[in-house]
C-alpha cells in the first residue's frame, strides 16, 4: 500500500512542469570607471579604512562604536533573530513526535472517552517532503538570514562612516578656532598700533576703532564656532554609546586634520559593486523570493504525511504493556488540493512578479553604485586642485598682511588696506581648512561608497 501511495505521487507530478529558475542580470557598466580610477591604487579589500588616516585616536573612536553603539546591538539582535527563524523552518523537514500520559475516571456507565483508568500514547507526524517544498522554503529563510547580515553590515557602514565624518568636522572646527587664535595676537598688537598713533595725533581714531572691530568679530565668531564643537562631541557620544574619559579627554584637546592617505585605495568596478552591502542585500532577496516562488510552485503537488500512534490504555498502569492493551495504527496521508480557486496559481504569479521587481531594482542599485563612487571620486581630485590653489592663496594672503602693517606703520598707506589684508587672509585660512576637512569627508564617503566596513 505504501509503495503505492508514492508511485501514486510521482505519477501525477510528472504533468507539472517548474519552469526556469530566474537569475540575477548584471547592468553592463563598462570594463572600468572613469579615467580618474587609473590613477587610484588597487588592492583586494577595502576593511577597517579608518586606518589610512593614522589617528589613534579615531581608531579608539571607531573600534569602541563597534562595540557599544546602540544601533549595531539592535542590528544584531535582528540578525540573531533571522538565524532562529531559519532553524525553525529546518525544523518542518524532521518528523514531530508527541508523548501523552492520562488518566481517567468516571462515576457513570459509560467510561470518559471509553476508559476508565490509564493511558500513555506516542504520537508522530512527518511531512515527507518528496517534491522539496519544505526544503524550498527552508532556503528562503537562509537566503533572509543574508538579507539580515547585510543590513547589519550597511548598518554598521553608514554608523562608522557618521562617527568619522563627525570626527573630521570637529578637527575641522577646532582648526577654525586655532587659526582664529592665531589673528586674535596680530589684531590685538594692531590695536595697540592704531590706539598709540591715535593718541600721539598721527592717525584718526577711526583706525583704532576698526582694529578694535575686526578683534572683537573675531572673538565672537570664536564662540560660535566652539558650541559646533561640543554639537560634535556630543553626536560622537550617541554614536558611541559610551564614552571613555580617555577618548573625551582626547576630542576637547584641539588637535590638527587626520592626515590625508597618501593613496586612496580602491578596487576593481565589479568587485567593489558586489561588496556594497545594498547590493548583496538586493542579491539575497531576490534569492529568497525565487526560493518562495520554488515552494509555492511545489505547493500545487500533493503532499505525502506519514503519521501514527502507538499507545496502551488499561484500568492499572501494571497493565500498560499487555498486548491487550496495547493499541497503534500507521500509515501514509496524500492529499492534494485539486481546486482552490486559483489561489495557489496566483500565489506564484506573484512571487514571480516580485522577483522581476528585485531584479529591476537590483539593475537601479548597480548602477546608483556607480554614480555614487564616480561623484566621490571627480569630487576627490576637485578637492585636491582647490586645496593647492588655497594654499597659495593663505601665502600670498600672509606676505600682504605683513606688507600693509609695515606700510601702515610707515605712513605709506591708510587703514582700509591693511583692514582688507587682514580679513581676506582669515578667511583664506578658513576656506582651506574647510576644504581639507570635505576632502577627508569625500574619502569616507568614497570607502562607504565601496562598501567599506570592519574586517570579519
Amino acid at each position: 500500500m505504501g509503495r503505492s501511495v508514492v508511485l501514486l505521487v510521482f505519477f501525477f507530478s510528472s504533468f507539472f512542469s517548474y519552469g526556469q529558475q530566474s537569475s540575477v542580470v548584471e547592468p553592463e557598466v563598462g570594463d572600468s570607471w572613469s579615467d580618474l580610477v587609473v590613477n587610484l591604487e588597487e588592492v583586494d579589500q577595502i576593511t577597517e579604512w579608518w586606518n589610512i588616516f593614522n589617528d589613534p585616536l579615531l581608531t579608539s573612536l571607531v573600534q569602541q562604536t563597534i562595540k557599544s553603539n546602540y544601533n549595531v546591538q539592535s542590528g544584531l539582535q535582528r540578525l540573531e533573530q533571522s538565524r532562529i527563524m531559519y532553524q525553525q523552518s529546518r525544523s518542518y523537514l524532521m518528523p514531530s513526535l508527541e508523548y501523552s500520559l492520562s488518566y481517567a475516571t468516571s462515576n457513570l456507565n459509560q467510561p470518559v472517552n471509553g476508559l476508565n483508568g490509564y493511558g500513555t500514547s506516542v504520537r508522530f507526524n512527518w511531512e515527507v517532503d518528496v517534491f522539496g517544498r519544505i526544503k524550498a522554503q527552508t532556503e528562503a529563510s537562509k537566503y533572509n538570514i543574508d538579507v539580515a547580515s547585510e543590513d547589519q553590515r550597511y548598518l554598521l557602514l553608514s554608523i562608522l562612516s557618521e562617527v568619522t565624518q563627525s570626527y573630521v568636522r570637529m578637527r575641522m572646527f577646532q582648526n577654525q578656532i586655532i587659526v582664529s587664535e592665531e589673528n586674535i595676537e596680530v589684531q590685538k598688537d594692531l590695536v595697540r598700533l592704531t590706539q598709540s598713533e591715535f593718541e600721539s595725533g598721527l592717525k584718526s581714531k577711526v583706525d583704532f576703532l576698526q582694529a578694535e572691530t575686526i578683534l572683537n568679530t573675531t572673538m565672537a565668531s570664536i564662540k560660535a564656532i566652539e558650541s559646533k564643537v561640543a554639537n560634535e562631541i556630543n553626536l560622537i557620544k550617541v554614536l558611541m554609546g559610551k564614552m571613555p574619559e580617555s577618548i573625551y579627554q582626547g576630542l576637547v584637546q584641539k588637535q590638527s586634520l587626520p592626515a590625508l592617505p597618501e593613496n586612496i585605495q580602491t578596487l576593481v568596478p565589479r568587485e567593489a559593486l558586489r561588496n556594497r552591502p545594498d547590493v548583496k542585500r538586493v542579491e539575497n532577496q531576490i534569492l529568497s523570493l525565487m526560493a518562495t516562488t520554488k515552494s509555492a510552485k511545489k505547493d500545487l503537488l500533493p503532499k505525502l504525511t506519514l503519521s501514527g500512534n502507538i499507545g496502551f490504555n488499561s484500568e492499572s498502569a501494571d497493565q500498560w504493556f499487555e498486548q491487550s492493551a496495547m493499541n497503534y495504527f500507521v500509515g501514509p496521508t496524500l492529499t492534494w488540493n485539486l481546486f482552490q480557486g486559483k489561489r495557489a496559481k496566483n500565489e506564484v504569479k506573484l512571487q514571480q512578479s516580485k522577483v522581476d521587481q528585485f531584479e529591476l531594482n537590483y539593475k537601479n542599485t548597480l548602477l546608483t553604485a556607480v554614480k555614487e563612487v564616480e561623484n566621490n571620486l571627480v569630487n576627490i581630485q576637485k578637492l585636491e586642485e582647490s586645496n593647492e590653489w588655497l594654499e597659495r592663496g593663505v601665502k600670498s594672503s600672509k606676505g600682504a598682511l605683513k606688507l600693509s602693517i609695515d606700510q601702515y606703520s610707515q605712513g605709506l598707506i591708510d587703514y582700509q588696506p591693511l583692514l582688507s589684508s587682514q580679513q581676506t587672509l582669515l578667511k583664506n585660512q578658513n576656506s582651506l581648512i574647510v576644504s581639507q576637512g570635505s576632502l577627508l569627508i569625500e574619502i569616507v564617503l568614497l570607502y562607504q561608497s565601496l562598501g567599506g566596513d570592519k574586517s570579519e
